[in-house]
């Protein structure tokens, strides 16, 4: 009988083969072709040295499109994450608190933005920024107040890397705020304007 079995090395390397194909495909597929979140998924967490060959700016972006957050349990039923929306680049979802900034783009002279803008100009300046899943996680940490203090001087904090759909077709973002002694949450129209004190949060350039 034939020995079926195989080595180590040989299930690594048809891993690094699979996510090869996979990633090419994603490559082509970006933007253009709706949700590719499970082979996202796959490269993202079992690529290995795959990750190193692509560029920051590709790995953010496969970041944004597998977020498992799940709008419709969290915001009610029509809620969703369009796959063909444009999303900005992601930062890793491990990133630690101290290593994000909070970012205003707004310039001098200029008082209030629309938050559209406000997104156009994260974009335009390569941030890697906090999607729906760092919110999750960051929501978890506000219930046991272990968000850095300084975040509570803010008037909100976006996580601009996903954008929500409610069933009309308007298009929203997540946000944290600290008020009279507590965290809370909300989703706020993305084109609201944006002030001064409103901030993104973002975890570097790429």
């Amino acid at each position: 009988m034939a020995n079926t079995s195989i080595t180590a090395g040989q299930r690594r390397q048809a891993i690094e083969v699979v996510s090869v194909a996979a990633a090419n495909a994603v490559i082509a597929a970006l933007g253009t072709t709706g949700s590719q979140k499970p082979a996202l998924q796959m490269i993202l967490t079992r690529g290995g040295g795959l990750q190193k060959s692509l560029t920051p700016h590709l790995v953010g972006l496969m970041r944004s499109y597998a977020v498992e957050f799940d709008p419709a349990s969290f915001l009610g039923s029509g809620y969703s994450i369009d796959p063909d929306d444009e999303q900005l680049p992601s930062a890793p979802l491990d990133v630690e608190l101290d290593a994000i900034e909070l970012v205003n783009t707004l310039r001098p002279g200029e008082t209030v933005i629309k938050g559209e803008e406000n997104w156009r100009r994260l974009r335009d300046d390569r941030y890697l920024c906090l999607n729906a899943d760092h919110f999750k996680r960051h929501l978890a940490s506000a219930k046991q107040d272990r968000l850095p203090e300084k975040w509570k001087k803010t008037d909100f904090i976006r996580y601009e890397a996903t954008k929500l759909r409610d069933p009309d077709g308007y298009r929203y973002t997540l946000y944290l705020y600290w008020n009279v002694g507590a965290w809370y949450w909300y989703y706020g129209w993305l084109d609201d304007d944006f002030h001064r004190q409103d901030q993104s949060g973002v975890a570097g350039k790429y």
